[in-house]
């Protein structure tokens, strides 16, 4: 897991890829919408403006295994689709594993993009007792639980602001899943 979380094993995994020939290069040029990563990649080159070619380089960099100078560890959880991929499935293998979730909602959660965002920045950044499995699986559960999902910012926000503060007077890291998660239920209803 500690290779996962870096930048240099996702560009080295995606070259090994791309020389076994399992994914086009092009594929880490892909932008948002509906240009292929081929299309991306032609569209920059042929253009005289060089923050469209600078934008394409990015993406590729991001893609292939994050910018750590620019975006810090969090695009490995984020921009690198392979690597946020797999970490949501370990994720949501350990929820289910731990805490017998509904697997599906658990996925749903996951790929929830607001919800990831500000799960992972609180796990790298802002709010790191987040990354403690101890603390991680039950909020996912919780997430997968909540009818409906949360989809706000700002909701997802509050939910986690609330567990922060209550960590700065418990130590739920030595709490089980179980307790977290009622924890957690509590003190967000």
């Amino acid at each position: 897991m500690r290779f996962a979380c870096s930048p240099a094993f996702w560009t080295t995994y995606h070259l090994n890829m791309i020389c076994l020939r399992l994914i086009r290069p092009s594929y880490l040029a892909k932008p948002p919408g509906r240009d292929t990563g081929h299309a991306s990649i032609e569209k920059a080159l042929a253009s005289s403006d060089e923050k469209r070619l600078d934008g394409c380089i990015r993406t590729i960099l991001r893609r292939l295994g994050g910018l750590p100078e620019a975006r810090g560890y969090v695009s490995v959880f984020q921009d690198c689709r392979t690597s946020r991929s797999w970490w949501r499935g370990l994720f949501a293998e350990q929820v289910c594993r731990e805490l017998k979730a509904d697997e599906q909602k658990v996925w749903n959660v996951l790929r929830t993009n607001k919800i990831w965002e500000e799960l992972t920045l609180c796990i790298i950044q802002r709010l790191t007792v987040v990354g403690d499995p101890k603390i991680r699986i039950p909020l996912i559960a919780y997430f997968a639980k909540k009818e409906p999902v949360p989809r706000g910012r700002d909701e997802i926000k509050s939910i986690l602001s609330r567990i922060g503060q209550r960590t700065a007077y418990q130590n739920m890291g030595i709490l089980s899943y179980e307790e977290n998660l009622e924890i957690i239920e509590n003190i967000c209803s």
